[in-house]
């Protein structure tokens, strides 16, 4: 026998992970016929975006050479590329969406006991939901009016967590259990619309995002009769603030990275053990967003995270091939870095 031929047969055979064969059994043949629609979608967004641009170059040189002369106007030209930046940005999200439908209910199968919830809308859908649903929504007190958009805008106001903001877009909500805890999971963006005011004479103003990332809702295993918060250093309250007074707890490492308010002092230092800030201030030291990002509100006896952070947790890339393995790897890391806030707090030990 060669000596090539025993090298070879040494060789042992790259074994896949559970992940790795859920995606090639299950994730990549439902998504491979849609790698050539995503192709021909970002194809014309390539071709607009370019059409668009030529045709602002030449209006830009009509309008500053004949109608203001010497004048060049910027606007014109980022008027041009409006259009196009909507086009694609709706086109990306009606892609997405559509992926996400395919895929996450099996990641999330595959990560425990989750589901995709209902997503909240101005429209109440209790309505419509089945016998057997409505039964698992009256489980949990947070889900009575968890499908309605005005409900969540008013509930996450009450959080204190977040600047002003008059809107809430919920680009996903995942309900589920894990290690007996029964979670609610938002990734959210909340917005401040500013309408034009007939009377102060203002016109349109651009929506601005106040918050973007994870909220993370679950019952406390102990008592909450007031409100507690758990803020990111020199945070302050956003709201209702009067009766939320800083709370002093004399661990200086913990209060390098958080500040505390409550309007029951005793109760937050209930809540807020030592052993909870250590497991709090480990989050800050692994050097990942969570830590760092991370506010908390303890309200109406729930635990409420939130989690900031700059991209999209469930969405798999618009320009980046569908059937690529490595965007579903980063679906399943944050989702998995989002249980690991149960682990470190260890909530299910409670």
């Amino acid at each position: 026998m060669s000596e090539s031929a025993v090298k070879q047969g040494t060789k042992k055979k790259k074994q896949l992970s559970p992940f790795q064969e859920l995606f090639m059994k299950e994730i990549k043949p439902k998504v491979k016929p849609l790698e050539a629609q995503r192709k021909k979608m970002v194809q014309t967004a390539y071709i607009i975006a370019f059409g668009f641009f030529i045709a602002g170059c030449i209006f830009n040189y009509i309008y500053c050479k004949y109608i203001a002369l010497d004048t060049y106007n910027l606007n014109i030209m980022i008027g041009a590329y409006a259009p196009v930046v909507i086009a694609v940005f709706i086109t990306g999200k009606i892609y997405k969406n559509k992926i996400r439908a395919i895929v996450l209910p099996k990641i999330l199968s595959y990560a425990g006991d989750f589901k995709m919830g209902i997503k909240p809308t101005f429209k109440s859908t209790a309505g419509k939901l089945k016998a057997s649903e409505k039964k698992e929504q009256a489980n949990l007190d947070f889900n009575a009016n968890a499908d309605s958009l005005l409900h969540m805008i008013s509930y996450f106001n009450k959080l204190n967590l977040f600047t002003n903001f008059n809107f809430a877009y919920i680009n996903e909500h995942i309900t589920g259990k894990y290690k007996g805890i029964d979670l609610n999971i938002y990734e959210t963006e909340l917005w401040h619309i500013e309408l034009p005011n007939s009377n102060k004479n203002s016109g349109f103003r651009m929506p601005k995002k106040k918050y973007n990332g994870i909220i993370l809702n679950f019952k406390c295993p102990k008592t909450i009769t007031t409100q507690t918060l758990v803020l990111k250093d020199k945070q302050s309250p956003n709201n209702n603030t009067e009766k939320l007074k800083k709370v002093n707890l004399e661990d200086p490492l913990f209060e390098n990275y958080f500040d505390v308010y409550s309007s029951d002092q005793i109760e937050s230092r209930t809540l807020l053990t030592p052993a909870f800030m250590n497991r709090m201030v480990t989050l800050c030291n692994e050097k990942n967003e969570v830590g760092v990002n991370m506010s908390v509100s303890f309200m109406n006896g729930y635990v409420n995270i939130a989690v900031a952070s700059k991209k999209a947790w469930f969405d798999v890339p618009f320009f980046r091939p569908v059937t690529q393995y490595a965007n579903y790897k980063v679906i399943i890391k944050n989702f998995m870095t989002i249980l690991s806030i149960i682990d470190t707090l260890k909530y299910s030990e409670e």
